[in-house]
């Protein structure tokens, strides 16, 4: 998937949503005189619609992330 192309501490968040497709959502904001600038992004697409994803940046940088998929078996 896009999301396992992802490099930890290498990409930017341009990279990040080139790779996935779209922008994220800019869920928090942390901002250290401008010296550190903590920044998470949350994505859901449709072409995963039972999956989401959060990157936490650091000065732009990808430096943690956060994955939950949602599996669903119906039987009849």
């Amino acid at each position: 998937t896009q999301v396992d192309a992802l490099q930890l501490e290498k990409m930017s968040y341009a990279d990040v949503k080139s790779k996935l497709g779209c922008e994220g959502v800019l869920k928090q904001r942390q901002d250290y005189g401008g010296k550190i600038v903590i920044e998470d992004y949350a994505w859901r697409g449709d072409a995963w619609p039972y999956a989401h994803f959060q990157g936490h940046f650091i000065n732009g940088v990808l430096h943690g992330t956060d994955k939950r998929w949602l599996s669903f078996n119906l039987t009849w």
